[in-house]
C-alpha cells in the first residue's frame, strides 16, 4: 500500500463545474453556495448539527428551525426571561406561542416576568409554569429544550440578539435532566415565599 494511511479519496475539482452551473442557474453566490455544499458533504450520521442566528429576523429563523420535527413534540422544557421577550420581541412570542398551543405541544416553563401568569393563563397555553424573580435571576437569556430533537439557546438583547441551535437528540435528553434538577430548584424556592 503505498498511501497506507488515506481512507478516502475525493476529488472535488470533479464537480466545479457543476458548482459552477447551480450558481448561475440560481443565482445564488458560488462562495454561499460552496459553503452550503461543504457543510453537507461534511456531516456525518450521528453528529450535533450546530446552527448560529443572528439579529431580530435571526431569532424568528431560529424559532422555525426544526419546526417539521418539533411539532411532533410531546413537551417544550423552557427557562425564559418572558419579561424581555415581551418587551423587545412581542410579535414573535405571540406567534410562537400560539403555534405551539395549536400543535398540542404542552410546555414546562421556567421563567421571569413582571406579573406570574396565572393559573387560567397556563391551563389555556398547555403549560405548567414556575415564577422567579428577576431580581435574584437576571436572565438575559432562554434554552428551549426538545427532548427528542435538539436545544436553542437566545441571547436576548434588544440590539444585538442572537441564538443557536444545536440539533442532537443525545444532548436535548442531557439538558432535560439539568432541566429537571432546574425544575425541582425553582419548586423549592417557591415553596420558600
Amino acid at each position: 500500500a503505498r498511501y497506507p494511511k488515506v481512507t478516502y479519496v475525493s476529488n472535488i475539482t470533479d464537480v466545479d463545474d457543476k458548482i459552477i452551473n447551480a450558481s448561475r442557474e440560481s443565482g445564488e453566490p458560488i462562495n454561499a453556495l460552496t459553503e452550503k455544499l461543504t457543510a453537507i458533504y461534511n456531516l456525518r450520521k450521528g453528529k450535533p448539527i450546530v446552527r448560529f442566528f443572528e439579529g431580530a429576523d435571526g431569532l424568528v429563523a431560529l424559532d422555525r428551525y426544526g419546526r417539521e420535527y418539533t411539532r411532533k413534540a410531546s413537551e417544550f422544557l423552557i427557562l425564559s426571561p418572558f419579561d424581555l421577550i415581551e418587551k423587545f420581541f412581542p410579535e414573535r412570542r405571540k406567534k410562537s406561542l400560539g403555534e405551539r398551543v395549536k400543535s398540542g405541544i404542552k410546555a414546562r416553563t421556567i421563567y421571569t416576568r413582571e406579573v406570574p401568569f396565572s393559573k387560567d393563563e397556563d391551563r389555556q397555553q398547555l403549560r405548567e409554569s414556575i415564577y422567579i424573580d428577576r431580581s435574584k435571576f437576571p436572565l438575559n437569556a432562554s434554552i428551549s429544550i426538545l427532548p427528542e430533537w435538539g436545544v436553542k439557546f437566545y441571547y436576548l438583547d434588544e440590539l444585538k440578539p442572537y441564538g443557536v441551535a444545536i440539533e442532537s437528540k443525545e444532548l436535548a435528553q442531557n439538558m432535560k435532566l439539568f432541566y429537571d434538577l432546574a425544575w425541582k430548584g425553582a419548586k423549592v424556592m417557591k415553596q420558600e415565599k
